[in-house]
């Protein structure tokens, strides 16, 4: 992956905290291993992503994905 895994967390939740960006990682997603291709895309970070768009769409609602 080119960005950190935090970093790339922080796209979809702006304001989340170290604590939380371990939450969402660990609890949401398949972090450590996220590859879960093709299912969700094609590289590491396109599956981290697609976890991560899901979650945000959890938290906030499709309309503000």
């Amino acid at each position: 992956m080119n960005k950190s895994v935090g970093k790339i967390v922080r796209e979809y939740f702006l304001d989340a905290t170290h604590e939380y960006v371990e939450f969402i990682l660990w609890t949401f997603t398949s972090f450590p291993e996220f590859w879960r291709i093709p299912e969700d895309g094609n590289t590491p970070e396109e599956c981290l992503r697609t976890q991560l768009k899901e979650y945000q769409e959890m938290v906030y609602g499709a309309k503000n994905s």
